[in-house]
């Protein structure tokens, strides 16, 4: 009589008990929360007095490389006409 039984069979089931519990409980706390959600609180905001923002200006991008090419917002310029594009 021995105590190893079936050695040679390797048990495949994967035992879902927990993963059944562990989903379970997370849709309990789901429910319960769900609904304390969706109250709010309303308010009364003030209302504004200053002046919508000045759109800002747009933002000039110079680069130069490792052969001395320039460009303006990745547009190869030369160098005499980099004071005009400016």
């Amino acid at each position: 009589m021995t105590l190893e039984g079936n050695s040679e069979h390797l048990m495949s089931d994967i035992n879902v008990t927990p993963f059944v519990d562990v989903m379970l409980v997370l849709l309990v706390i789901f429910m319960v929360t769900a609904p304390m959600m969706m109250q709010g609180v309303d308010v009364a905001l003030p209302e504004t007095t200053s002046q919508p923002l000045i759109a800002e200006k747009e933002h000039l991008i110079i680069t130069i490389n490792n052969k001395n090419q320039i460009f303006i917002n990745n547009y190869q310029v030369a160098f005499d006409f980099l004071q005009e594009k400016l």
